[in-house]
């Protein structure tokens, strides 16, 4: 019924303000993972129409419907009519969504008392005597909420920004590797981030909730604070990495739902396990158009991995079946591996593994960033400045950096121009250039055939400082122990990238001088190979051009 009735509404309330439908394999997944119990209150504080609510309802009726099946239908009933009115709650800014969500609560069980229309994010001074009084901070057991993201509903007001941890400018300690908030309120911040905050002060201490989040705001140089503000004041629980297509057609933005378990007062974060799921498919392509499979049994079903996430949470947390082989489905991952980020593939098992494989080493272990003289980016060069090789200056492209080393056969030239326009993008003889996007994290050494060409905006230029080898580094670097690193450090919302202060984390195995200039030597072979190759092929072709002329 819920389903049907969403679609019928759907057309006439759905983004303009950020908001959108959240799909209902979505939803069931965050309430089977939260397993709302009945004498527990449930809050969603962007409601919308009131789905979350809906599937944690239902989901509580049944539990009362097995608990009292010996009692008559009427006093089932009135219990179950009991739980919607004073456990579920609802708040949604839009007054026509809250209109929605009130309605679609009576047709179902008779919860609308408790749908509000009112800004969550003010202070709850703001709101009506009724509305503070059904809805205190500090007084709910379970949350569940997809809030309204985007950065063209920024909130711009001081007086609430102040009111907010998230809503003031942090800065990166780099001494301690810890992030601190400072005295600056910001100028605006995106409302999804507040959001997090106060769906955190809504819980009480030991409240659980699953929120649905953008990519962006879980991992990178520039938001960290939000991942390290969340682990001071909860528990991570679980993490489910949603595919690109989860809110297609109406929107293209890679998501996570983020569950939490908001910490006791004084509750430190002992080891713990922690789930994690990856969702490749989602039932539907980017245009919304459901896809089918054919499953085990010859049966057409949807193509959705969201349902099998909830089952291998059920099988490694709610079962504790231990020694169960994880997929990428489903994993535990000890708490201690939690960095400010929070993005689940990033702890895959296998790239867990390689990292502990690479601090077991009896060798020594540095950080790229130790081995550097100087990281940069190249710089991007319009098509128009193309031109042809013999007036130009060879111009790396992220297609030019392959497996099997830089391909020259579909180098671009750009003009002088451009060239020294960009002189810091200019690559020397043994640099090392890397993918930052693309096929992010493969690496070469520059060859002496293309000393003094420019890399492009998309690739890393890196010097080493003279003890180090470039050799050496490329090597490690485009092994299984060095790729396995980058892919798991390549994130993006659309495109997946590597970020400069990722990069200078990539953990490199020294080894002592005579087993590194052993690898560098075969490796430098390879590199001269290439570019003997590539000269007997131009004076091959030279001699062929000019054939008339012997």
């Amino acid at each position: 019924m819920g389903d049907a009735f969403e679609v019928f509404i759907g057309p006439t309330l759905r983004g303009e303000k950020g908001q959108f439908f959240t799909p209902r394999n979505v939803v069931r997944l965050c309430v089977e993972i939260l397993d709302p119990k009945p004498d527990e209150k449930v809050i969603d504080p962007a409601c919308g129409s009131g789905g979350f609510l809906i599937v944690a309802l239902e989901h509580v009726w049944k539990k009362i419907e097995e608990k009292y099946k010996h009692l008559p239908k009427e006093k089932v009933g009135s219990l179950k009519t009991e739980i919607a009115s004073k456990n579920f709650y609802g708040i949604d800014k839009e007054f026509d969504l809250a209109k929605v969500s009130k309605a679609y609560m009576a047709i179902v069980g008779d919860g609308r008392g408790g749908i509000f229309c009112a800004d969550s994010l003010v202070s709850p001074e703001e709101w009506t005597p009724i509305q503070r009084e059904k809805i205190k901070l500090g007084s709910f057991d379970v949350l569940l909420t997809n809030p309204p993201f985007g950065s063209k509903i920024p909130i711009t007001s001081k007086s609430l920004l102040e009111q907010y941890e998230l809503g003031f400018k942090w800065k990166l300690d780099k001494k301690t590797g810890k992030w601190e908030r400072t005295n600056k309120v910001l100028d605006k911040q995106v409302p999804q981030i507040l959001f997090i905050e106060r769906c955190l002060q809504l819980l009480k201490p030991g409240g659980r909730m699953a929120i649905v989040l953008p990519d962006g705001i879980l991992a990178g140089d520039k938001v960290g604070y939000i991942s390290s503000f969340i682990k001071d004041a909860a528990k991570v629980i679980a993490l489910v990495d949603c595919p690109l297509e989860t809110f297609s057609p109406s929107v293209t933005t890679k998501t996570h739902v983020v569950f939490l378990e908001k910490k006791k007062k004084g509750e430190e974060n002992g080891p713990y396990k922690i789930f994690m799921g990856v969702a490749r498919k989602v039932g539907h392509d980017r245009k919304g158009k459901e896809i089918i499979r054919i499953d085990e049994k010859g049966e057409q079903v949807i193509d959705d991995d969201i349902p099998l996430i909830s089952k291998e949470y059920k099988v490694l947390v709610s079962e504790n079946k231990k020694g169960k082989s994880y997929t990428y489905l489903g994993y535990l991952v000890d708490s201690n591996w939690l960095e400010n980020n929070l993005i689940a593939r990033s702890y895959l098992p296998e790239f867990l593994e390689v990292l502990e494989e690479i601090n077991k080493s009896k060798f020594e272990v540095k950080n790229l960033g130790e081995l550097k003289q100087k990281i940069s980016t190249g710089a991007n060069v319009g098509a128009k400045n193309y031109t042809e090789p013999e007036k130009g200056y060879p111009y790396i492209l992220v297609k030019n950096i392959t497996d099997e080393g830089i391909n020259c056969a579909d180098l671009k030239y750009i003009d002088e121009e451009s060239y020294h326009a960009n002189k810091n993008a200019i690559v020397k003889k043994e640099d090392i250039v890397i993918n930052r996007c693309g096929n992010a994290g493969i690496a070469d050494v520059v060859p002496e055939d293309l000393d003094g060409a420019l890399a492009c905006g998309f690739v890393f230029k890196v010097s080493l400082r003279k003890e180090y080898n470039p050799y050496y580094v490329v090597a490690f670097l485009n092994s299984r122990l060095g790729r396995m690193q980058m892919n798991r450090v390549a994130l993006g919302t659309v495109l997946d990238h590597i970020t400069k202060s990722e990069l200078e984390k990539i953990k490199i195995v020294i080894p002592p001088k005579e087993i590194m200039e052993k690898i560098s030597n075969i490796m430098k072979k390879s590199l001269e190979s290439r570019v003997i190759s590539r000269k007997l092929l131009k004076e091959g072709l030279n001699l062929a051009e000019n054939i008339n002329k012997f």
